[in-house]
């Protein structure tokens, strides 16, 4: 499980600090004014916030383990949106209907985008 909370940084900033059970930690500054879809609290629900910190954490590099659980609910959104566009009710439904196939290619490309895309030790173009 991953904490956050939001406190003040050097220069005025506003701070998010992550930080897991095993005693990893993490941290970003920003003002409003370097990007305003950061985390800035006011104006916004709990749930949008919590978004826009990710997502900046994420431009910005945060390491994996203060991704996962974003990517998670990211990933989760996707698979519930794919379901109910493909009107999926049932195991059966994925194997005799056409249209979750093929549009499978594109759930399966977005999803890949998320969690992240294999690395071949073996290719030095991904070294």
């Amino acid at each position: 499980m991953i904490h956050f909370y939001s406190t003040h940084g050097v220069d005025g900033a506003n701070r998010i600090v992550f930080w897991n059970h095993l005693g990893d930690n993490w941290w970003i500054d920003f003002t409003p004014k370097e990007d305003p879809n950061s985390c800035y609290w006011e104006e916004s629900s709990y749930e949008h916030w919590f978004k826009h910190c990710f997502s900046y954490a994420e431009k910005l590099g945060a390491p994996e383990w203060v991704l996962k659980p974003y990517k998670a609910e990211r990933l989760f959104e996707l698979t519930q949106k794919f379901i109910t566009d493909q009107r999926i009710h049932c195991g059966e439904t994925v194997y005799q209907s056409d249209r979750v196939i093929e549009n499978g290619y594109e759930f399966i490309h977005e999803a890949c985008k998320i969690v992240g895309f294999f690395k071949d030790p073996d290719d030095e173009e991904d070294a």
